[in-house]
This record gives C-alpha cells, sequence and structure tokens, in this order.
C-alpha cells in the first residue's frame, strides 16, 4: 500500500525526516508540503493520486473545539466535515488500524473551514454547531479528491490551540501566504501592542507541543 501525506507547512512535514518511508512497518509514504488552505491541500492530493499512492492522509495542526483538548493532543478523525454540513467518512478499518497504534490518542470529528479559528468564542460556536473535536482548513479537501479517486482517506491532527485559547493578532499579521509565521511581521504587530506578547510567549509554547505531539505519532506509527 502507498501512502500520501498532505502537510500544509514545512514544519508538519519535517516530523518525517526526509520526506519517505514505511508506515506501520512496511507500508511506503511520501509526504508532499502543499500550503495553508483547501485549494492548496486538494492540489497536493490530486499529484499525489497520479503518483499511484491509495491512502491519504491530511497530516499537521489544528485548533481544538473540545475543551477537553490539550496542546499536542492528537485526533484521529473518524468524521470529516465542512461548514456547509457535508460530512465524509474515512477508512474506518484503516481508522481503527492507527488509533491502536496511537495510544492515547482521541478519535473525533475534525472541522475544515477556509479562515482559521483564532477566538475563543469563534471555536465555542463551532463546537456548539458542529460538535466538532478540532478545526483545520485541509482535511475536507484531501477526502473530496481522494473518495473522487476512489482511495481511502485518512486525517491525523495534533491541537495547537485550545478551545479556550485566543489566538493574538500578531501571530494572524505575522502569517504569510504559505501558512508560516514571519517573525519580523510578528515582532512588529507585537511592538505595536505590547499587551499581546505574553499570549505570543504562550502559543509558541503550545505550537512547539503540538510538533512534539506529531513527532510522537510518528514513531509509533513507524
Amino acid at each position: 500500500m502507498h501512502i500520501g501525506i498532505i502537510a500544509a507547512l514545512d514544519a508538519e512535514a519535517r516530523v518525517f525526516g526526509n520526506g519517505t518511508g514505511k508506515l506501520l512497518g512496511q507500508h511506503v509514504y511520501r509526504v508532499v508540503v502543499s500550503g495553508p488552505g483547501q485549494a492548496n491541500a486538494a492540489r497536493a492530493t490530486h499529484e499525489l493520486v497520479r503518483a499511484g499512492c491509495e491512502v491519504l492522509l491530511s497530516w499537521g495542526l489544528a485548533g481544538g473545539l473540545d475543551g477537553t483538548l490539550a496542546s499536542g493532543d492528537v485526533v484521529v478523525a473518524e468524521r470529516l466535515l465542512t461548514r456547509g454540513g457535508s460530512v465524509l467518512e474515512p477508512d474506518g478499518a484503516l481508522v481503527e488500524l492507527l488509533h491502536g497504534r496511537l495510544a492515547g490518542a482521541r478519535r473525533g470529528t475534525v472541522l475544515s473551514l477556509d479562515q482559521p479559528a483564532a477566538a475563543a468564542r469563534e471555536k465555542k460556536h463551532l463546537r456548539e454547531r458542529f460538535a466538532a473535536d478540532a478545526v483545520d482548513m485541509e482535511s475536507t479537501a484531501v477526502a473530496h479528491v481522494a473518495r473522487s479517486a476512489g482511495c481511502a482517506f485518512l486525517s491525523v491532527r495534533a491541537i495547537v490551540d485550545p478551545a479556550t485559547f485566543e489566538v493574538p493578532e500578531a501571530a494572524l499579521a505575522g502569517m504569510g501566504q504559505n501558512g508560516a509565521v514571519s517573525a519580523w511581521r510578528a515582532l512588529n504587530a507585537v511592538l505595536a501592542e505590547p499587551a499581546q506578547l505574553p499570549s505570543m510567549l504562550r502559543l509558541a509554547a503550545h505550537y512547539r507541543q503540538a510538533l512534539r505531539g506529531l513527532r510522537d505519532t510518528v514513531q509509533r506509527l513507524q
């Protein structure tokens, strides 16, 4: 089985090392960095389908909607939702296989949006409306392409910002087109409003914890 892994950001992909190898001891994988958002994720998924991948995995970071999830916690999606209410269900046997290897991971619902959900109030509203556990910007795009190509699909996400955490404006201001945060733009935003500094430091700690969650997940799947 050939597994194609779609990561929006370089940091999400780097936890796999050189970008190719084997998962579960025998299945060859290839990682591509798509850039953030649904259009980029769909384009990268099409590329992996053309390369012969039979399973497509949306991989990376997410925001928490369930208040019991902390930064670094891992969610294996058993349902994917769009804002419009469409439901896509990953391959049940593969979900069971992954969850069996990932002690402590949460099986749950991942909602995909066009924009980041930054405010605690917005995350609370999304939780109440969709009963989703986490929110990202790519998983349903991967799922739609995979399903149309007759391929299985999965989503594995590590939580960065918990449900009650307010993502500071400086982080959003510093985010570039590729989803990476420019230190200079973020710094300028903090200098313009120094009260954001404590939140930025907490976000950086959450980000490091989420990447540790992804690295631990790779180790358990190899």
